[in-house]
């Protein structure tokens, strides 16, 4: 529930210029029958006094204050998307220091540019619990990722949380079974895992605030070819490791490579995301599952996701590298030498035969070429 103040300062983000906006947020959260005055000064404070009358229902004050505040964020990330990032000075906690205080004491944070409901972990140390503001990061259809600040280590915690009433038991067994081979590897180039709670199905990790996808997006005019081939070649020592473990990955993409950026500029590429991970052995997959993973190759359609091999991580692996290389996200090819370009070709040949056998070749190939890359 929203404060006083969180209620009074959020409304007061409503900037309308003309009556008509004024009128179309209050048709689309409810409130049209709330809101009087001559002037947009005068009906925005008629509506901040309903929101604060005790008499209002909670899930309206909550709906509209939330509306607000997420106008606000979406303008934000509007600026960011078209000025390329934003400075310091121009970000929500910025801006709205107070109101950004408020949010916290309410329980709330502001995540990717969106409101959300802060929620709790216990720790348990010296058989005591200790509870601290979980803050959720992002998720997709198996789980949810949040983080936390430790004091007792001064360092932000990551916690992965499966949608466990969402899942099948297969589902479940491969959560589990993602948490498990994380940690028998040990890389600097794969984020490491640190315990898991079987009860609430979650486990902890190494939290990294970037993921490859974001980074790139942020930073594409200003990343170097230096950084650029010292990215690509740390991802290919992360999959010639997870390749002699006898895994496969089978959900290679931007947005599970993770991107740390060290206090002294260093970057450092770490591999996330194994709930599709498989050992060739495994009877996780059976023969008609569907296809799973963003940059697969759509042969897979006809052979069967049962059928996943190496060349197959060489063909998602391929489209990241492209990424890396020229920051698309629309899929054209690195162009500007044609030696990376046919490299990059025969990584994603459509006859699987015709592409690297293992990911040791595709890296002995591009360090030869590394030279040519502009």
């Amino acid at each position: 529930m929203f404060t006083r103040k969180t209620i009074i300062a959020a409304i007061d983000l409503l900037n309308f210029g003309t009556h008509k906006e004024l009128e179309h947020f209050a048709l689309q959260n409810q409130a049209e029958d709330n809101i009087e005055g001559g002037t947009i000064r005068e009906r925005i404070n008629s509506l901040m006094k309903y929101l604060i009358d005790p008499k209002t229902d909670s899930a309206i004050i909550e709906e509209i204050v939330a509306a607000s505040i997420n106008m606000e964020l979406k303008q934000l990330k509007q600026d960011e998307e078209y000025f390329g990032g934003l400075d310091a000075q121009s970000t929500f906690e910025s801006k709205h220091p107070e109101l950004n205080k408020y949010l916290e004491n309410d329980g709330y944070s502001i995540v990717n540019y969106q409101l959300q409901k802060t929620d709790v972990v216990e720790v348990n140390r010296h058989n005591k619990n200790e509870k601290l503001k979980l803050i959720y990061k992002g998720g997709g259809s198996y789980a949810d990722v949040h983080y936390y600040e430790d004091p007792l280590y001064n360092q932000k915690i990551a916690l992965k949380r499966a949608k466990k009433d969402q899942l099948s038991v297969n589902e479940l067994l491969r959560f589990k079974n993602e948490f498990m081979e994380l940690q028998q590897l040990d890389s600097p180039y794969i984020v490491k895992v640190y315990s898991y709670n079987e009860e609430k199905i979650e486990y902890t990790m190494e939290y990294v605030e970037l993921t490859l996808h974001k980074y790139i997006m942020k930073n594409n005019t200003k990343i170097s070819v230096a950084t650029r081939i010292s990215v690509i070649n740390q991802l290919f020592k992360a999959f010639i490791y997870i390749q002699s473990k006898g895994l496969l990955h089978r959900d290679i993409s931007s947005a599970n490579v993770l991107i740390k950026i060290h206090d002294d500029g260093t970057t450092i590429a770490k591999v996330s995301d194994f709930g599709l991970v498989k050992r060739p052995e495994s009877t996780l997959t059976d023969p008609d599952s569907s296809i799973k993973g963003s940059l697969n190759d759509p042969n897979l359609i006809k052979v069967g996701f049962n059928k996943y091999e190496v060349r197959h991580e060489v063909y998602a692996l391929t489209q990241v590298i492209n990424y890396v290389l020229t920051g698309n996200t629309k899929g054209g090819l690195y162009n500007k030498n044609q030696h990376i370009q046919v490299y990059l070709e025969k990584g994603m040949d459509p006859n699987i035969n015709s592409r690297f056998s293992s990911i040791k070749e595709m890296s002995n190939e591009f360090n030869r070429l590394k030279h040519l890359i502009e």
